[in-house]
């Protein structure tokens, strides 16, 4: 028995919501306001999805960085390209509500959604190098 396609809906619904790649929509990213989160996404950083939706995007980067944070997002949006951070070269860190730390790689997508400018961001946490390891120890 072959089974019928998955809907646009359904297919969203599961993309959205299982994903090992954690998804967050920035409405504009001039204000930095987060307007859609993923549960993933929410239970990475230690938060519910309802208590994110409406705050600025810094509230998931840590304190030191958030001033700074603001800068680049201000410069991202004069030209909002596709860009990924995180890698080799870049050490980026996301913070959950309890104050902790975490590596993360992240993915920068500006999307036009009903006629406005947003920025779709893939986090991927990413696991313990040597050097943080050693750093714990």
């Amino acid at each position: 028995m072959k089974l019928p396609y998955l809907t646009k809906e359904e297919f969203a619904h599961i993309v959205w919501n299982t994903l090992p790649s954690i998804l967050v929509v920035i409405d504009d990213p001039n204000d930095g306001i987060i307007s859609e989160i993923s549960e993933p996404a929410a239970r990475m950083f230690g938060y519910t999805r309802e208590e994110l939706r409406g705050l600025p995007v810094e509230t998931l980067v840590p304190n030191a960085l958030r001033t700074k944070h603001v800068e680049y997002r201000t410069k991202y949006e004069i030209g909002p390209v596709h860009r990924a951070m995180g890698n080799h070269n870049m050490d980026v860190r996301g913070q959950r509500k309890d104050g902790t730390t975490f590596r993360a790689a992240i993915q920068l997508s500006p999307i036009i959604v009903k006629e406005r400018r947003c920025v779709l961001v893939l986090v991927t946490r990413q696991p313990i190098d040597y050097m943080e390891s050693k750093e714990t120890q």
